[in-house]
């Protein structure tokens, strides 16, 4: 089912110059071709209602899907993903835990410039509830989902890091909001570290 919180992304996912449409949907993520709406692949994979990534990692013209799921919805600890699909059929090339990153999602950049792209995840703190496993700020390698680096006093969960170079050093930035009423503000960390 798609809900009414399902950030949707565009891209060509199979190199037809063609656009699809890719959705999260609950417990599947599904693609459309953009063109007519027809299904170019429905997956078993929980994307929920979090923001997606739609990336060409390799310079190909075939970019990978990158979604996650939270752990806590299902109730069951250890079952909440980050998960890298191939662009072209929806299957699940890599997988990672991820905790609860709500209503927000990922973002994706190559922050140093090195030519390998990472994959930045929002998530709660750790302990928001005692007992709880979020990492807060979160960056992940894009092609093997290796955590790279985390933040984990960070609550930005509800939101997506930004990745601006916010002191000109030609590294970009990791931005995010603490969602806190006694100690909210901005964070802003070396992307890349």
């Amino acid at each position: 089912q798609i809900t009414e919180h399902a950030p949707a992304e565009l891209g060509d996912l199979n190199n037809d110059g063609i656009l699809e449409v890719v959705f999260p949907a609950g417990l599947r993520t599904i693609a459309l071709h953009a063109n007519d709406g027809s299904v170019y692949w429905i997956v078993p994979a929980e994307s929920e209602d979090k923001h997606l990534v739609i990336l060409d990692t390799e310079g190909n013209g075939y970019p990978y899907v990158y979604i996650t799921s939270e752990d806590i919805t299902q109730g069951a600890n250890g079952t909440g993903r980050l998960r890298k699909l191939r662009g072209t059929d929806g299957t699940v090339l890599a997988t990672a835990f991820s905790w609860r990153p709500c209503w927000g999602g990922l973002s994706a950049d190559d922050v140093d410039n090195d030519g390998k792209f990472e994959i930045y995840m929002t998530d709660r703190r750790v302990d928001y509830t005692p007992g709880e496993l979020g990492k807060g700020m979160q960056a992940y390698d894009a092609d093997t989902l290796e955590l790279l680096w985390y933040e984990d006093d960070v609550t930005c969960s509800s939101h997506c890091m930004a990745l601006v170079d916010v002191n000109d050093d030609g590294v970009r930035d990791a931005v995010a909001i603490q969602q806190s009423t006694t100690n909210g503000g901005l964070y802003v960390v070396d992307g890349a570290t």
